[in-house]
């Protein structure tokens, strides 16, 4: 075991862009990393695939801001539509802040609990994404439109990097689910999800 992972007997799974998934040996027995590249050829694609859209209206408005602001970076008459732009921002991040609550409260114990995965490294994402926000935040309140360009680039940069990893370590695993446990989940409470057995128990049982 390692000595960060919290996982008895665990085994590095290579999911995720340049890191490693840990999974207990007994879950190892009840599921399969599949490459992002053979999702599509998954019976359960794509009715499994939660993420996939929201992921990619994130990316979009994303790219949108970036470009918005690459196009006027420091010009005085351009202070409200710094603020503008700071305004479609925040409306965002409402969204993605209930994307993220979604993701930590339910998703990501689940993932936890039926497969063994560790999910530090996407809270981590998280963490990283709003230490920039604050950044970004910070650039509108004082009017600098330069630096709020280059925050936001590195914004788009690390939630790109954020919402690959996110995907290539919870598609894989919500496709290994039986479609009738799919809907379970999906229709339970986190409370009700974790009292059932994980895949690794119910294998040792």
């Amino acid at each position: 075991m390692r000595a960060d992972s919290g996982l008895d007997d665990a085994k590095v799974i290579p999911m995720m862009r340049g890191s490693e998934v840990l999974m207990s040996e007994a879950s190892c027995r009840c599921f399969e990393p599949l490459p992002r590249d053979r999702w599509a050829e998954h019976p359960h694609f794509p009715s499994q695939v939660l993420l996939l859209g929201s992921h990619q209206n994130f990316r979009r408005l994303s790219k949108t801001l970036v470009a918005a602001g690459s196009v006027e970076r420091d010009v005085e008459a351009g202070r409200g539509r710094l603020e503008a732009r700071q305004a479609s921002f925040d409306q965002w991040q409402r969204s993605m802040r209930s994307h993220e609550h979604y993701e930590e409260h339910k998703l990501y114990p689940f993932l936890r609990h039926r497969f063994g995965v560790s999910t530090a490294q996407l809270e981590r994402g998280h963490e990283a994404l709003h230490a920039i926000e604050r950044v970004l935040r910070s650039a509108a309140n004082d009017g600098d439109a330069a630096r709020w360009a280059a925050t936001m680039a590195r914004f788009d940069v690390v939630l790109h990097e954020h919402l690959r990893d996110e995907e290539d370590l919870v598609i894989p695993c919500l496709l290994a689910l039986e479609p009738r446990e799919f809907t379970r989940y999906y229709h339970s409470s986190i409370g009700e999800l974790l009292a059932t057995p994980s895949c690794g128990a119910a294998l040792q049982a």
